[in-house]
């Protein structure tokens, strides 16, 4: 008969395996924070830019800061931009305010003639009334791009967890 006894951690590797969860959190929540604002960098790259330049939906897109909710790591990527939805998932067809699209219309096609800039915003209306507008899917191409290199910041949340554990 082979008789074996295992004994249990002692010392310093019973203390790193205390510290594990602290460790895990700290750089698990560092690599959420690195994640969100690579989202949020992709993101204004693909996003549009509307009448208001910067100011508008581009500029209005924020990395949120990531927290503990209980066991669970909250973060994410968001706008306030009211029309942030249909931009993301375009619409169906509809007949829309004809006013902002004129202030788009002299803003971005630098048509300086109200009444001008009023008529080609009226065509435009019309198209969307039949055709609707199709969705830029800013977050979902940010995500897609960035999938990658957001698994490699977790995996590296993982490996710098067990290399500080096993060197303190």
């Amino acid at each position: 008969m082979i008789s074996l006894k295992i004994e249990p951690p002692q010392g310093s590797a019973l203390e790193a395996l205390a510290r594990f969860p602290e460790l895990y959190g700290a750089n698990v929540m560092a690599a959420m924070l690195e994640t969100g604002l690579l989202l949020e960098r992709e993101a204004k790259m693909i996003a549009p830019v509307g009448v208001f330049g910067a100011a508008g939906y581009r500029g209005s897109i924020a990395a949120l800061v990531p927290y503990m909710d209980g066991d669970t790591l909250i973060g994410g990527l968001g706008t306030s931009c009211p029309y942030a939805e249909p931009v993301e998932l375009g619409t169906r067809p509809h007949f829309p305010p004809v006013q902002p699209i004129a202030d788009w219309v002299r803003a971005k096609l630098g048509e300086t003639d109200p009444g001008a800039a009023r008529s080609i915003a009226f065509c435009i209306a019309r198209k969307i009334a039949a055709q609707g507008t199709e969705g830029q899917h800013v977050f979902k191409r940010a995500r897609e791009t960035s999938k990658d290199r957001i698994q490699a910041a977790f995996d590296g949340a993982v490996e710098r967890t067990l290399a500080q554990g096993c060197t303190q």
